[in-house]
């Protein structure tokens, strides 16, 4: 009988080694093609949500702040040019008067309607009400905080206090404040019809989250009892139907976005020009969304 040489029976019984025993060009290359641990995707996904929520919250604060500014301003300047033009009847959006009150510096341009997207350019009047000078409780809306902030003093009124309103075909009329009062957003008793030259402001306290109003009754000339407040009445301004244009524009500029991103990354562009186009239009988006945000929000005064 004969026996195999040690060597060869020792060679077929060695395992294989491992791939760095064998070549460790090869191993290196081996681990540099394995998939990134799942910790890097988590602290990628973690930075993208940081970077966005920012972006978000930097959006929104420009937002109530210089850009609903530049708003309202824009938003005057073509109410006094409406002024101008003369209309024997004055349809929702148009500009009805000038309000001025001296003792806390408003001199604002008033505009039919009270709807919010009236009221981000400035004091808008309650549809359905006398028209300011005229027999009756006259009620104007304004906001307290953002969008110009027309009435963020309206709170420093003291009875005695001057309000003049001239609207588009009358002549000036001086109101002289009789109440300065701080109400739940429900409570529509000074907003009730009068019998006499009255004139109603009405804006929010500021608060985000706060459900209260305040209510400046001015009267010219004696005042009267106020009646009994009509059922359905509401000291809310009139959140109106959600505008169509708005929507369409958010959805047209998200889409649009959303093609422009997936094409440039096809074409391996850079990062820096894809987000030249992106960016701007994702923006736009989000501005317009922002909008309807703000119509649909509770209260839509403040």
């Amino acid at each position: 009988m004969s026996f195999a040489p040690t060597a060869v029976r020792e060679g077929k019984e060695k395992p294989a080694g491992s791939v760095a025993d064998r070549d460790p060009e090869v191993a290196d290359a081996d681990q540099s093609s394995s998939p990134p641990p799942r910790s890097g995707h988590l602290r990628r996904g973690l930075v993208a949500v940081v970077l966005v929520t920012t972006v978000v919250v930097l959006l929104v604060l420009a937002f109530e702040g210089p850009i609903a500014t530049v708003w309202h301003d824009v938003r005057q300047r073509h109410r006094a040019s409406d002024l101008l033009v003369g209309r024997k009847h004055v349809s929702e959006g148009q500009t009805l008067a000038t309000l001025q009150i001296p003792a806390i510096k408003v001199n604002e341009v008033v505009v039919e309607g009270d709807a919010p997207d009236q009221l981000r350019g400035g004091p808008g009047h309650r549809i359905g009400t006398p028209a300011p000078g005229q027999r009756g409780n006259s009620i104007l809306f304004g906001h307290a905080q953002g969008w110009g902030s027309p009435f963020s003093k309206l709170a420093d009124l003291r009875k005695g206090d001057l309000v003049v309103v001239k609207t588009r075909l009358g002549s000036p009329t001086v109101f002289t404040v009789a109440s300065v009062s701080h109400v739940p957003h429900d409570d529509v008793r000074l907003l009730a019809p009068s019998k006499d030259h009255r004139i109603t402001i009405v804006t929010g306290d500021g608060g985000y989250t706060s459900q209260k109003l305040w209510i400046v009754s001015a009267v010219s000339g004696d005042p009267a009892k106020l009646e009994r407040a009509p059922r359905g009445l509401s000291a809310d301004p009139d959140i109106g139907p959600l505008p169509v244009s708005t929507i369409l524009v958010a959805l047209a500029t998200f889409v649009l976005a959303r093609v422009a991103f997936v094409w440039f990354r096809r074409q391996q562009a850079g990062l820096v020009a894809t987000l030249v186009v992106v960016l701007p239009l994702a923006l736009a988006g989000l501005l317009a969304t922002l909008l309807l945000v703000d119509q649909l929000r509770l209260p839509p005064l403040r």
